[in-house]
């Protein structure tokens, strides 16, 4: 979406209508700075509504959400921003008719 693709996504392994797209280094996040009285705010917040408006305009609605995930290697300081997309229940239910339908 900022001219660069996602460092990673992922289909949880628990729910088969969340996945989770993974960016090291949200390019909104280089233009903020976050006073520590807000230190639980997630600049990626913004991503995960615009992700959201798509989402939805294509038809999938969904419950988006953005989360700093802090990441074990010593070479990375900054924690990864995951955007978490749990799709609402039609959408899986649509899945289905046209799996079932391709099926036979």
């Amino acid at each position: 979406m900022f001219g660069k693709p996602a460092d990673d996504l992922q289909q949880a392994n628990a729910a088969d209508d969340e996945y989770m797209i993974s960016d090291n280094d949200v390019l909104i996040s280089k233009y903020i700075s976050i006073p520590k009285s807000y230190s639980s705010f997630v600049p990626g917040s913004l991503v995960a509504g615009i992700v959201r408006g798509m989402l939805d305009a294509a038809g999938f609605p969904a419950r988006v959400s953005a989360h700093f995930v802090e990441q074990p290697s010593r070479e990375r300081r900054k924690p990864t921003t995951t955007i978490l997309i749990k799709f609402n229940p039609s959408v899986m239910q649509r899945q289905e008719q046209l799996e079932a339908a391709r099926r036979g």
